[in-house]
Formats: structure tokens, sequence, C-alpha cells
């Protein structure tokens, strides 16, 4: 048809075809698509944003890990699963990077199974002490005095200690500690005199001379009662004791070897005691004082003359440490 300004009418199929191709634009006569990306609603997984093909999804990927953001359920996180998440392989919910047993199901935070590793009892989770067998109730065995080392390993169990052994420190290894020793760099000489204080020392003069066998104290023949001559011995005695306080004292009593054994120690015995007990008379605390009849077991000289019976008849002193 020829237009009346001599036109074919062109521009009218023009116009035609443009609204023809719009409209295919739109639906073109096959299935919806919502955003217009090309990409039918029905495989589009981004149905209401203009994406790009495959998915029909925005071509974003911020954590770079091959799941665009809009499929990524874990988007700031690179991960390996289909849904852009990282690997948890046993399924407990932690993923394997932060999971300690990533191949057994455990809970937050190590994500390893509750275990009993040590045996006693208590789960590993709670137990303070989970390789060490213990009978408290955090899984340890005993320590008494909190010093973390366990009643078994340590050497001073009710005193809390700072050493490897459980003590405290002992610079000079006289077994009095450095808190309570007035000489901690020098070792204490154990001699029966002041041995708490921790210092080296020599027994006084006055002591040594009521330390072993002891002259003056004398008893009638088969008899434990004191002869009145040993008074004036044993009162010294006394007055030493009252001097040095901390002195303690082993009487031991002795005998020949003439007559019954079981007599000789009973009678050794008795003889001690008496000295004790004159002793404690003079104010001498009992509890310092220890009695002990040997008999004729420890023979200072021959029983076979009279002056060694005599010298084996006797009354010793020993200090006590």
């Amino acid at each position: 048809m020829v237009a009346d300004d001599g036109s074919d009418g062109g521009a009218n199929h023009f116009e035609l075809l443009l609204g023809l191709t719009v409209a295919f634009g739109r639906h073109a006569g096959g299935p919806p698509d919502d955003d217009g990306d090309g990409i039918a609603n029905s495989v589009d997984k981004c149905p209401k944003v203009e994406g790009t093909a495959p998915d029909g999804c925005p071509n974003v990927d911020g954590d770079k890990d091959g799941v665009k953001d809009a499929l990524d359920k874990c988007p700031t996180v690179p991960g390996k699963r289909k849904d852009g998440c990282p690997l948890d392989s046993d399924d407990d919910g932690l993923t394997d990077d932060k999971d300690q047993c990533p191949t057994e199901a455990g809970p937050a935070p190590t994500g390893c199974p509750v275990r009993d590793a040590d045996g006693d009892g208590v789960l590993d989770n709670v137990d303070q002490c989970p390789k060490v067998a213990g009978t408290e109730a955090n899984g340890c065995p005993p320590d008494a005095d909190g010093d973390g080392v366990f009643d078994a390993n340590d050497a001073c169990p009710n005193l809390p200690g700072t050493e490897a052994n459980g003590c405290p420190p002992d610079s000079d290894g006289d077994g009095i500690y450095d808190a309570d020793d007035k000489c901690k760099d020098e070792p204490e000489t154990k001699n029966g005199f002041q041995d708490a204080d921790g210092c080296p020392d020599e027994i006084p003069q006055a002591v040594q001379r009521f330390t072993g066998a002891i002259k003056g104290i004398n008893f009638p023949s088969g008899s434990s009662k004191i002869s009145a001559s040993s008074n004036k011995t044993l009162d010294q005695a006394a007055k030493v004791l009252a001097e040095f306080t901390d002195l303690r004292l082993e009487i031991s009593g002795h005998t020949d070897d003439r007559g019954k054994e079981e007599t000789n120690v009973a009678l050794s015995q008795a003889r001690a005691e008496a000295v004790k007990a004159y002793l404690v008379s003079k104010g001498i605390d009992e509890g310092r004082l220890v009695a002990k009849g040997y008999g004729p077991a420890q023979p200072k000289a021959d029983n076979k003359t009279a002056a060694g019976r005599a010298e084996n008849r006797r009354i010793e002193f020993q200090l006590l440490q």
C-alpha cells in the first residue's frame, strides 16, 4: 500500500515490529522471566534479581569460594561445601577448621567426644587431671597441702612447698626449712644440742659432762634404789637440764653379765626409771626424758674381770635429736 504522501508505509511496519519485540522481551510468548535477565523463573535461582547464566544470580562471590553470594549460606567465610560453607565432616556443628576431632562428633568448644582417658570416672571435659587417675571430685589425686604436688609424690604432704618434691626450700639441706633456719647457708650440727635452729654448734662443756657414762650414780647390789651419795651428781645434772631447756635425754641402764639376762634387763630398766624420776622431782619435764634398760647387751669392758664388770654396771646419758 502506498501512502498519500508517496511513502510505502515503512514507518508503520517498524513501529509494529518494535511493539512485538518489546512484547516478546517480557514473555516473548515463552515462560515467565520476572527479572528480565533472559533466564526463565523456573530455572532462575534469583528470579527477582537480574543475573547471569547458568543460575540467573548476580555474578558476585565475596569470599571467593566459587559459590555466588546469593546462593552462599556462608557468604563471608570461604567454604568447600556446595552451599558455600566450610566442611563439618562429623556434622557436630563445628566446622573442620575449628574442630579438634573433625571426624568424630563432639560438643563445643573442642568438637571432640567426651571421654574419660584416665578411667577415674570423671569425664575429660571437667577433669582437671585428665591423664592421671584421681579420687578427688576434680579428677585429681589427693593433694592435702594444696601445693600442686600430689600426696603420693609429696615428701611434705601436709606442708605447702615450692620445691619439686613438694617441700619448702632448704638451702643447706639440713632438714630445717629456710623459713625456720637461722643459718640457712650452713647446715645444722645434729648433736642433740639446739638442733632446731639450723646452725652449726658445739655441745657446751657443761652439757658434755653429762653425756656418756655418768660417774657418781650408784645403787646397792641388785637394787634400783639410788644411793644417797648419787644426789650431788644428779642435782648437777638437773641444773644443766634446767639451763638448757631444749635438751632431750635418754637415760640408759646397763649391768654386767652375771645372773639371768631377763633379771638384769629388768634391773637396768628399773634403775634408769629411778634416775628419771629423780630428775622429774627436781622440776625437769618428764617429756624430755626417756628411760631404757639394756641389761648386759652393751658391755664397755671385759666381764671376766671385776674391774670390767664394775665398769659395765653404769647409767649413761645420751642426748636425743
